[in-house]
């Protein structure tokens, strides 16, 4: 019966020793768990706003597409003799020009927004691998989680 007591008390030892261990590792990386929050709520509001900017530089490349087939056939045409519409497909070039100044500033951004998005990433998983390590005197099975994702 005392070997029962013993190996009972050995395993509550055990078991206090892990929560008091775990705790204090709890506390000493809670700076980092509060960044690791902090980041991903950032990163769930840039990445609606760097999808939003994929939709209209789409939208702006089919319009750019579109008018850059008005402009081969009004191109055509004009050489076919029509020269009315010089002033017509003048106009289309300046339109198209500034579509294709609002597709560069577009893309600009959106380069520059999901450059610094995955260092924003690269900067959570490093924070989750180094908070996320966990030592006990005994193995305990629990998961820990995984890294983030890059570019949405």
């Amino acid at each position: 019966m005392d070997s029962g007591k013993a190996i009972i008390t050995i395993i509550i030892v055990f078991v206090v020793i892990n929560l008091i261990l775990w705790s204090w590792q709890e506390f000493y990386y809670r700076k980092d768990t509060e960044q690791i929050k902090k980041i991903e709520s950032w990163l769930n509001s840039e990445s609606v706003k760097i999808k939003n900017t994929e939709s209209q530089l789409e939208s702006l490349e089919l319009k750019i597409s579109s008018l850059e087939d008005s402009l081969i056939n009004y191109k055509r045409r004009i050489d076919l003799g029509e020269e009315y519409l010089i002033d017509t497909y003048n106009i289309k070039v300046c339109e198209y020009n500034s579509l294709l100044n609002q597709y560069n500033s577009q893309l600009s951004k959106y380069t520059e927004s999901t450059n610094f998005y995955n260092l924003k990433v690269d900067e959570a998983n490093k924070l989750i691998k180094r908070s996320s390590t966990r030592w006990y005197i005994v193995p305990i099975p629990i998961s820990s989680s995984g890294n983030l994702r890059g570019k949405p």
